[in-house]
Parts: structure tokens; sequence; C-alpha cells
């Protein structure tokens, strides 16, 4: 009786302990995967990042005072550190205070055009054909310096604005691939790496000594068409400008078909190469296979946290880095379009055609700024997926 009762008693003790090993493991690795990561996020060389960072707080200081007081480490740790409602209301600020600053251009647009407007009106009353003709001539050149200066203005800031994207995302990939190696996925980092590198230097080259050279061209052949009917070259302009957008689209077509392609095959594929490995040492292995099994995954649990922290920190830098940009140059094309559609009543025809063509002209060059930077955030997006991919198959 007293053995019985002794192995019974041994027997509630052993399922009792049996029952709460899994609490105690769970609650140690949270713990570990809690310390990991901030110790993964200490090992990171994140100083690269200070100048990109450190200018984004310099550009939205007047707009979002909350992101002077975040590092890069907070960035990459915290996921909810910006709100809906925070991010609207920047860019109402953003828009508001770009208003402001075009007020004087439109100013001088519509002085412009009443000026236009006037003289037309004395040559038709006076029938005084070539003074008025002289004066129409150099308020056109008046504005065909102002529709200049404000393209060269767009074309610096969109060339400054996407060598900034390109030199972050340098300083990001190599960060990036590395925790992405961590997990296996080596495949993936020898597929990604050139191709990214290689398209997103395509892109920033196309853009900076191609389409806004050419987009200048067309611009200038526009304006000198307005100025003078019997030589025209708007057909010439138009062919630059399809030629120009028809390469960018081809680009970005290849680009995206080799990324989601094979990006996807080559994810696959070392998510089986990590799983086949995973099986062999934890089953062929002795004693410790299982347990180094086991610890791997729990390093790669933390990676993949670190990893996507690091993602979401770069696809928010990019945004920050392109959203004041898109802001200016639309306000600036809009401004245009504004003074056209408002001086359409009382302008003259030929300078209400300029304003808009001026108008489209800066929102083609928008449309490459767009591109780029959907090729920058597309390039970050199928990394994440692509280690994200490899981790499902395991």
């Amino acid at each position: 009786m007293d053995k019985r009762l002794l192995v019974m008693l041994l027997m509630l003790i052993i399922t009792f302990f049996i029952m709460n090993i899994p609490t105690i493991n769970a609650a140690s690795d949270e713990n570990v995967v809690e310390l990991t990561t901030e110790e993964m996020i200490d090992q990171l060389n994140l100083d690269i990042f200070d100048d990109h960072w450190e200018k984004i707080q310099q550009d939205y200081q007047d707009y979002a005072p909350d992101l002077s007081h975040m590092s890069v480490r907070d960035m990459i740790s915290n996921s909810d550190l910006t709100s809906p409602k925070a991010i609207i209301q920047t860019l109402i600020n953003i828009i508001f205070f770009e208003l402001k600053l075009s007020a004087r251009l439109l100013g001088q647009l519509i002085v412009l055009s009443i000026l236009s407007a006037f003289i037309k009106a004395i040559q038709d009353a006076f029938q005084s054909k070539s003074l008025t003709a002289v004066v129409h001539y150099s308020l056109m050149l008046l504005l065909m310096g102002q529709a200049i200066h404000s393209f060269m203005v767009v074309s610096d800031l969109i060339v400054y604005t996407i060598d900034h994207m390109h030199h972050f995302m340098v300083s990001l990939l190599p960060l990036v691939l590395m925790l992405m190696s961590l997990f296996g996925n080596i495949l993936s980092v020898a597929f990604f790496h050139p191709i990214i590198i290689f398209f997103l230097h395509l892109t920033v080259t196309l853009i900076h000594h191609v389409f806004i050279p050419l987009l200048l061209m067309a611009l200038i052949l526009y304006l000198v068409s307005q100025m003078n009917d019997q030589f025209r070259l708007t057909k010439l302009a138009d062919l630059i400008k399809k030629t120009c957008m028809s390469l960018l689209v081809v680009c970005l077509s290849i680009f995206l078909t080799i990324l989601s392609a094979q990006g996807a095959s080559v994810a696959i594929q070392d998510g089986l190469v990590v799983k086949t490995t995973r099986f062999m040492t934890s089953h062929f292995v002795p004693v410790v296979g299982r347990m180094f099994a086991e610890a791997t995954e729990t390093v790669l649990s933390v990676g993949h946290i670190v990893k996507n922290g690091l993602g979401l920190f770069g696809l928010l830098s990019l945004l920050l880095i392109v959203g004041i940009p898109i802001v200016k140059v639309a306000m600036i094309g809009f401004i245009y379009k504004l003074a056209a559609a408002i001086l359409q009543p009382i302008g003259e025809e030929r300078m209400n055609d300029s304003l808009t063509l001026i108008s489209e002209n800066i929102f083609f060059m928008l449309a490459f700024l767009l591109v780029a930077t959907f090729m920058f955030v597309v390039s970050l997006v199928v990394l994440l997926m692509a280690s994200n991919i490899s981790l499902m198959v395991r």
C-alpha cells in the first residue's frame, strides 16, 4: 500500500512537472527573444542612417515636430509611432505651406496674362501690329523665362530627391540582405542584390541625364511653337515626351517582371533548402540536433522581427524623403494650371495655351518622380516578401 502510494505520488509530481514545462519554456523563450531582439538591433550599424534621418527631421520640423524626438532605433523597434491622423495633418500643413510659397508665382503669371490680353486689345483697336507684336513677343519671352526657371527648380528638386533615395537604399540594402542571409536566404541575396542595384542606378541615370534634358527640349519646342504660327514643332515635342514615357514604362515593366517572377522562385528554393537542412539536423545529428534546430529557429524568428522593423523604417523613410518634393512639384504644376483656368475668359489664347503646356510638362516631371519612388518602394517590399515567403515554406 505504501509502495502504491509512493508510486502514485511520484507519478503526480512527474505529471505536474511535465505540464509546467511548456509554460516555463515559453516564458524563457519570450525573454530570450526580447533580449536577443534588443541585442541584435544594437549590433546593427545604424550610424549610416544618421545623416539621412537628420535631413528628414530638418525638413519636417515645421510640419511634424514629433519626428525630432525619434531616433533610428525607435523607428526600427516600434511600429506604432505614427497615426493616420498625424499623417493627414502633416500632409495638410505641407500643402498649405506650399500654396503660400506659390502665391507669388501665381501673381506673376496673372500679371503677364493680363498684360498680354491688354496688348491684344490695343492691337485689335488701333490695328498697330508692329509695335504690339514686339511687346507681345517680349511678354512671351518673359513667360518662357519664367517657365524655364520653374522647370529647372523642379528638375533640380527631383534629381536631388531621387539621389537622396538612391543613397538611402544603398545604405539600407546591405543591412537587409545581411539579415536575409542570416535566415539562410543565400540564393535570394545573390539574386536581388545585383538586380536591384542595377535597375535603381539605371533609373537614376536615365531620369537625370536623358529624360529631364529631353523634356526640357520638348517644353522649349512647345513654347517656340506658341510664339510663331508658321514654324511649329509640336509634333516633335509630342514624340519626345512619348519616347521618354515609353522608355520609362519599359524599364519599369522589366524590373517588376524580373522581381516578381524570379524573386518568388528563388525565395521558395531558399525556404526548401533551409527546411531540408533543419530536418536533417534535428533527425540525423544525435542528442544535440533537435536542440540546435530549435535554437536556430529562435534566432531566425528574432532576425525576422528585426528585419521587418528595419524594412518598415526604410519604407517610412523613403516616403518621408519624397513627401515634400511631391507636394512642391504638384503645387507648381497646379499654379500654372490654375492661372490658365482663371485667365481663360480674359487672357490671350496663346498665353493660356502656354500656361497649360507648362503645367502638363511639370506634371510629366512629377510622373518621373512617382515612378522612381514606386521602384524604390517595390524593391524594398519585394525583399521583405521574399524573406517572408521562405519563412512560410519552412
